[in-house]
């Protein structure tokens, strides 16, 4: 629930940046989206955040990292990021041991 908290928190911040971008119907949709989101957010984020803000500015700074980095790879480039994922939960050593050589 928690994963799903931040993502929401994370997709509502994204859109608010990006509210200028969209026209017409697609702005008010996304201007709809954006206070259901607001609504999300004071009911289950600002809970969380105010039991352990550190902890939550944490999570938030992982998961949205995260996103970015998996938005920057180009859409027929996942397969290869989806093997990689595989090959590092079978055996995550050797895959971080190949990435700290490749990223000397």
């Amino acid at each position: 629930m928690i994963k799903l908290i931040l993502i929401l928190q994370i997709a509502n911040n994204n859109l608010e940046n990006a509210k200028g971008l969209f026209k017409h119907a697609v702005k008010n949709k996304v201007s709809s989206l954006i206070k259901d989101l607001i609504i999300l957010e004071t009911t289950y984020f600002d809970k969380i955040f105010n039991s352990d803000s550190e902890a939550t500015e944490v999570l938030y700074d992982v998961y949205n990292n995260y996103i970015e980095v998996v938005a920057g790879v180009e859409i027929e480039h996942m397969d290869n990021i989806r093997l990689i994922i595989e090959a590092y939960k079978k055996d995550q050593y050797s895959i971080e041991g190949i990435v700290k050589k490749i990223l000397k």
